[in-house]
Formats: structure tokens, sequence, C-alpha cells
């Protein structure tokens, strides 16, 4: 797993969208993730060229039969501005349990 630390002021400062759920009715957080995992298309805003900067999630175990994993989260850089964030930052490299 590699893990990077970023100052929050920094990271609040992007355009961010949050799913808290992923059960199998959460249609706008399945709807996102078929479009990311199929179509590889832009997230249909009206402004930021279409993009949020920074997608928090559930991750997805198998998208198709709308599955999350139990046990861990996402975070999506989706924008320039946002994955220059993680260019400053300091990884770390750690192996799972």
């Amino acid at each position: 797993m590699v893990t990077f630390t970023v100052d929050l002021d920094s990271l609040s400062q992007f355009q961010t969208l949050s799913f808290a759920r992923s059960d199998y009715e959460a249609d706008d957080y399945w709807s996102l993730v078929e479009d990311c995992r199929q179509r590889d298309v832009d997230h249909a805003r009206a402004v930021n060229a279409g993009w949020y900067d920074v997608v928090v999630g559930p991750a997805a175990l198998a998208w198709e039969q709308r599955q999350a994993s139990p046990d861990y989260d996402q975070f999506g850089f989706h924008t320039p501005a946002a994955t220059a964030l993680l260019d400053k930052s300091t990884p770390t490299l750690s192996h799972l349990p």
C-alpha cells in the first residue's frame, strides 16, 4: 500500500465529491463507478472542465454486481491541480497485514 500525507488546508481548496453509501441502491455512487470503469468519461459537471478534483468513497469490489469492499475507501485525484498536490507530498510504502 502506498500512503500519501497531504496538508488538509491544501486539500480543502479542491472541489470534492464524497460518497458514504455503497449499498445496492446507491445509484449516484454506482453510476459514477460505471462511468469511470466502462466509459472513461468526466464527471459531467458544468464547471472545472467537467471534473471533480477529488472523489472519495468506498472502493468498488465487483462493480457490475454493485459490491463494494467493506474494508477500504479510496481517494481519486482527477485533475492536474489535484495530482500536483500528491506530487508535492512524500509517499510511504507499507505492506498490508
